[in-house]
């Protein structure tokens, strides 16, 4: 079906009623013609406001909606003439939450609208000022010269023996740190002193960096115990999606109160009770490709390239369990990625990376213990 002179129609939905006839036949159907205006406003942004401070590492911007926009195209960068865009996506909505922000640091946003007919041009530029964030308390002030304490946490390299903080029950270790790898295994063990009560030990790890240890995601529970001198152990698997850098991670003990329990979380207003201790430790999840090798893969083609967004990666792999394709900017900083797992050994799909505005990107794909890096020119 062909619709034509619509020059000077609003734009809008319209329905447009078809009908087909045969001598045995007779059907009837509606279908939607949409009307998109190529002209497209100037978008207005509202919050957070220019130049505010303050405001969280996990930051929802927002802008007034724009009549014949079907979707935008939103930039974060940190400097004024958007050289170094740290965040980008094209939401169909008129906000866009930004994540994995730098305390302290200082962002400028811009939003265009687009729709299937035409772009419109970047708003005015806002700025927003993060955050400087910091970890919740945890001490135990009835512990002033008492008995339950940690005495020694071993995790990867880390293996930390320490005494009786018989003053608030807090310790800070984060000049102790240990390295790790995503989805790497390993065990966390706490040996503590219950001194003839009963304890609980928990063990958080602040994985996606944003301050606030999450009960559900980042909680380990390594349970109760009524010996004097215990050790309980736990397996943790560093997750795949771990922010890279350096991170929290918090082992506590708390009294048990056979009729009052225990807290669940680990900051001071989770505390059922003020016995116990809390000592902070240091993590740092490194790229997994540190220790790969850099090949030309056989088979390997990657086109079109440049793109307009989606592109098709070929390569014969060196092992089918999985395949990682990471987009990193210009300056080293991993942007977002994607795995495939139980591949076919002639590896081949489509790949859109969805939130990737326009520029020059390294694209990293690694199998097995081998990779390679080439460039990717988004348009």
């Amino acid at each position: 079906m062909s619709v034509s002179n619509l020059n000077g129609t609003t734009a809008k939905d319209y329905t447009i009623n078809i009908q087909g006839n045969s001598s045995s036949v007779n059907q009837n159907i509606d279908v939607t013609l949409v009307v998109t205006a190529a002209s497209l406003g100037v978008v207005t942004l509202s919050s957070p406001a220019d130049g505010a401070t303050n405001t969280s590492l996990t930051e929802t911007l927002a802008w007034q909606a724009e009549v014949n926009a079907s979707s935008y195209v939103i930039q974060v960068a940190s400097d004024a003439g958007f050289t170094s865009v740290v965040s980008s996506g094209i939401p169909t909505i008129n906000s866009y939450e930004v994540t994995n922000l730098e305390g302290g640091a200082t962002y400028y946003w811009r939003v265009k609208a687009s729709n299937s007919c035409n772009e419109g041009v970047f708003s005015s530029v806002f700025s927003f000022t993060t955050e400087n964030p910091e970890y919740c308390v945890s001490i135990f002030t009835d512990e002033v010269g008492g008995t339950e304490h940690i005495t020694n946490v071993t995790f990867n390299t880390i293996n930390n023996n320490s005494g009786n903080d018989t003053f608030d029950g807090y310790q800070d270790f984060t000049a102790v740190n240990t390295d790790v790898l995503r989805e790497n295994n390993h065990t966390i063990s706490v040996t503590f002193d219950t001194g003839g009560f009963q304890d609980h030990c928990y063990v958080f790890i602040d994985w996606n960096q944003d301050f606030v240890f999450d009960k559900t995601t980042e909680r380990y529970d390594l349970g109760s115990k009524v010996e004097d001198i215990v050790t309980v152990t736990l397996p943790i698997k560093v997750p795949l999606d771990a922010r890279f850098g350096k991170t929290r991670m918090r082992v506590l003990i708390e009294y048990d109160d056979p009729s009052n329990a225990y807290g669940d979380g680990p900051c001071d207003a989770d505390h059922l009770t003020e016995w116990g201790e809390t000592e902070d430790y240091s993590v740092t999840i490194i790229d997994n490709t540190a220790s790969t090798e850099e090949v030309a893969f056989e088979g390997f083609n990657l086109f079109p390239n440049p793109t307009k967004g989606a592109f098709t990666l070929n390569l014969k792999l060196v092992n089918t369990d999985k395949v990682s394709v990471q987009l990193y900017d210009i300056r080293g900083r991993l942007i977002t990625e994607k795995n495939y797992y139980n591949s076919a050994s002639d590896f081949s799909e489509k790949i859109l990376f969805e939130t990737a505005s326009s520029g020059l990107y390294l694209l990293k794909v690694i199998n097995g213990n081998k990779q390679t890096t080439r460039k990717l020119i988004i348009q």
